[in-house]
């Protein structure tokens, strides 16, 4: 029995009732629109940052205080740009200077705390969760519990920036998260998981070409699309692993369209 089945029975009931199933089918046939307009966020804090998660109540901060919106901006990139660094060393097996740059990233961190009102505590709980956990892995030299949660800093990080003038589109650094996430799965041989992954970049691709397009650079839109199209195609975990390597570096070709467009303007 298809759903119209299942629901016919039901419109003859009272009005109220009909109203309610016809509200409730209109959603449900209208989700998977509305959730390719939206950004798409990674699945879960199980192993990312998410919707439910990051607050975004505030679409601009509402008093800065010792903090300016560019400031607050800039020492989220740094937080990103430091749990890069340290996922790459992670996955060079380099604790040494991984366990120096997660000080650093600690300390960034913790000049958030007194902003609390316009990051949100649940972002910053969120955070700080994070960072706890890829302190205790970087301690034990878990490569791979320390890439995951490092890669997970990244997503977080770009999500709570996102009312703060980012530079680049959140849904650049998003794919760029993806991009790590394809590294860390491929090495686990989990090709369910590469395909989930493949179809989240795919979405947020989706929502993301218009604004390159708008930026004049076409060629970088044709040399992901292409990117985008093995990976879709592709069947193995070594094929993905092989893929995420061409897509994290065209991936930073189209940051730079924008970071190189931001330097000029600001």
């Amino acid at each position: 029995m298809n759903i119209v089945d299942q629901v016919n029975p039901i419109i003859r009931q009272k009005s109220h009732v009909r109203f309610t199933v016809l509200f409730k089918l209109l959603v449900l046939l209208s989700f998977p629109i509305l959730f390719q307009l939206c950004d798409v966020f990674p699945d879960s804090y199980a192993h990312a940052a998410d919707e439910k998660t990051i607050s975004h109540e505030k679409k601009f901060p509402s008093s800065p205080g010792i903090h300016k919106t560019g400031t607050i901006r800039d020492e989220l990139e740094r937080i990103s740009g430091y749990a890069e660094d340290i996922f790459e060393l992670a996955k060079a097996d380099r604790w040494k200077r991984a366990s120096k740059k997660l000080i650093a990233l600690e300390k960034v961190e913790q000049s958030l705390t007194d902003n609390t009102n316009n990051l949100g505590a649940d972002n910053l709980s969120a955070l700080s969760k994070s960072t706890s956990d890829l302190e205790k892995a970087v301690s034990i030299k878990n490569r791979q519990d320390a890439m995951t949660s490092a890669n997970k800093i990244t997503a977080i990080a770009a999500l709570i920036a996102k009312p703060f003038s980012q530079r680049v589109p959140t849904n650049i650094l998003l794919l760029d998260y993806y991009g790590r996430e394809l590294e860390i799965w491929s090495e686990m041989k989990n090709s369910n998981k590469l395909a989930i992954i493949v179809s989240k970049m795919h979405l947020t691709w989706q929502n993301l070409m218009p604004l390159v397009i708008a930026e004049g650079a076409s060629k970088n839109v044709k040399k992901f699309g292409e990117i985008m199209k093995h990976l879709e195609a592709a069947k193995t975990p070594e094929e993905y692993g092989r893929l995420a390597t061409s897509a994290l570096d065209e991936i930073d070709n189209l940051e730079k369209v924008f970071t190189q467009r931001s330097s000029k303007t600001e």
